[in-house]
């Protein structure tokens, strides 16, 4: 039978005391637990007066009642109101005694005066008589701390501390103090926004978040005192958080809701559950704000301060749908449009359009729903960038566009995504109706189709085209949208019909055509020479085809070889055959 005894916790409390030390993972925890502890005690003001080997801290709130509290570990001796507010542990003055090796503090008339190691190793220390009777002074002597950064770190935590801070008589300036800020009081806190509360439309996605004055949680990309519960230094600028925008979202939270981690208390507990809550309350705020907008602002005001901001913020939420606040505004910026304004090609998976598609520029800032619904303005949804829309077959639509001045390209590449329930959907001509809702005709005398046999362009039938009609108008070919009956005529480029049939009217002067029937690209590497060579011979197919005159012929292509520049040509004569192999003899006949 085994014999029972009774166990209960026991602390070591000099093991303890000696190694809380550790515990904290900043030099600057003995600024912000002294900024706090004046904060606290009703303070209007904190004053750092930085000398050689000594930092004073100096407020005037009320002082410190019973000194025995300062050195009792994991009691705060804050009055009730104060630990249902805030929560103090009783441990930060730790940081003070850690960070020095003689302290001196002096309150409602008592000093104590005593080195740190003596306090930690739990000896007793004699308190005298002080001549202070307002406030607190504390001086830390031999403080262990780089003073170059002592100063930038001051700065750092009072960015947005409640009361004003001074260095050396100087007054810290502190530009995310709530007093400083436009703002609304939200479930978790005090809530800054950019793009409602300081004036302008264009938010910032950076937000910092204060939790009792100080810096507790940053979610900006550089790594800084707070992101997401990771932390190195403080950001340092002459105006305080370097690594946060200047205009980045502010809040202030609700201390009697969110509480920090001992000791350092830089990071929230249950951080990430917290990220999901701010999301969900900007979001809220946003669309509180959309809301009431709408309905002050005109339509074409308020598209043009949020119709970017809806169709770019992207919310796990799908309650925050802040683009269907636009599905029954009649109107469209016309800046979601792109226009083809010139050749038109396939392109690789690496590059822009921008060589061929242009922003809309017109008189009006909007394209209306009347527009789409007279025809005044054709709409054509393409996904240019995507490897399945933009094919041989679909030239004739971008070559219609090129040639008309009301057609315009939607696409989710170059503009946002529209609501699933907005209108213009209803008016947008999808890849898919490219087939059936353009036709052409070819004017002009028809010569047989050619077959045209590259390096890499397989096989392509070709179409030349020579003198139109009784009229003398040059050759062309026209493009009719059949949904509105608007015509465009294509005179100088060949293009890719639907047939795969390539169009060659006669005043096509260059091969560029080739670039519509493929990518020119393999496993992500650019094909130029091939695509440079593809249309040379291109260009002698075409030469040698259109040729009526085989003289002529040979003197252009002779010409194009700039033979003049060889002096040993210079003045001579040559006879020259070609058999039916392409074998080419050449014999000089004199000089």
């Amino acid at each position: 039978m085994t014999n029972s005894t009774n166990i209960r916790l026991e602390v070591d409390e000099s093991n303890l005391v000696n190694n809380l030390r550790h515990a904290f993972t900043k030099r600057s925890n003995v600024l912000s637990e002294l900024m706090q502890n004046g904060r606290r005690a009703g303070a209007t003001e904190i004053r750092f007066t930085i000398g050689k080997d000594k930092l004073t801290i100096e407020d005037n709130g009320k002082g410190i009642d019973d000194f025995s509290d300062l050195l009792t570990v994991a009691s705060s001796g804050w009055d009730i109101d104060t630990i249902q507010k805030e929560s103090p542990f009783g441990l930060g003055f730790l940081a003070a005694l850690y960070a020095c090796k003689n302290i001196q503090i002096e309150s409602n008339g008592t000093l104590l005066e005593a080195d740190t190691d003596s306090i930690l190793n739990q000896e007793m220390i004699g308190l005298s008589h002080s001549l202070v009777r307002v406030g607190t002074i504390i001086s830390l002597m031999d403080l262990d701390y780089d003073f170059e950064q002592l100063e930038n770190d001051i700065k750092s935590l009072s960015a947005g501390f409640p009361i004003q801070v001074f260095i050396n008589d100087d007054e810290v300036l502190r530009p995310h103090a709530q007093e400083n800020l436009i703002g609304a009081n939200t479930d978790i806190g005090f809530m800054h926004l950019t793009g409602i509360h300081n004036g302008s439309w264009k938010p910032n996605k950076y937000t910092l978040v204060y939790l009792q004055g100080l810096p507790i949680w940053y979610n900006g990309n550089r790594m800084g005192p707070l992101h997401h519960g990771r932390h190195s230094s403080y950001f340092h600028t002459p105006f305080g958080l370097a690594g946060c925008p200047q205009d980045c979202n502010i809040v202030h939270l609700d201390s009697e809701k969110y509480i920090a981690r001992v000791p350092d208390r830089d990071v929230l507990i249950d951080s990430d559950e917290f990220e999901k809550t701010l999301t969900k309350v900007v979001s809220q705020q946003f669309w509180n704000c959309f809301t009431e907008e709408k309905e002050l602002l005109s339509s074409q005001d308020f598209i043009k301060r949020r119709w970017e901001l809806a169709h770019s913020m992207n919310h796990r939420d799908i309650s925050f749908n802040y683009k269907a606040f636009f599905n029954d505004i009649p109107l469209v910026p016309e800046d979601v449009f792109k226009v083809v304004h010139d050749y038109p090609y396939i392109l690789r998976e690496d590059e822009e359009p921008e060589d061929f598609l242009d922003d809309l520029s017109s008189s009006n800032q909007f394209i209306s729903k009347e527009d789409f619904e007279s025809n005044r303005f054709i709409v054509l949804g393409m996904g240019v960038m995507e490897d399945t829309y933009y094919e041989p077959s679909n030239a004739i639509a971008y070559m219609f566009a090129l040639g008309s001045e009301n057609t315009v390209i939607y696409s989710s590449d170059y503009s946002v995504g529209l609501h699933d329930d907005h209108w213009l959907h209803d008016y947008i001509e999808t890849i898919e109706d490219c087939e059936n809702h353009f036709s052409y005709k070819l004017i002009g005398k028809n010569l047989n189709i050619i077959k045209f046999e590259g390096d890499w362009i397989k096989e392509m039938d070709i179409n030349f085209v020579i003198d139109c009609d009784k009229t003398g108008t040059q050759s062309a070919c026209e493009i009719t949208h059949t949904k509105s009956g608007q015509v465009v005529s294509i005179e100088d480029d060949a293009f890719i019909l639907p047939n795969k049939v390539v169009f060659f009217p006669e005043r096509e002067k260059t091969s560029k055509v080739v670039t519509q029937a493929l990518r020119w690209s393999d496993e992500g590497s650019w094909c130029d020479d091939e695509q440079d060579n593809e249309e040379t011979l291109l260009s002698r197919f075409v030469l040698s085809e259109r040729a009526k005159d085989p003289e002529a012929l040979l003197q252009v292509l002779l010409n194009s070889q700039k033979l003049h520049k060889y002096s040993a040509l210079s003045g001579m004569a040559f006879n020259v055959s070609i058999d039916l192999s392409g074998k080419l003899d050449v014999t000089m006949i004199g000089a």
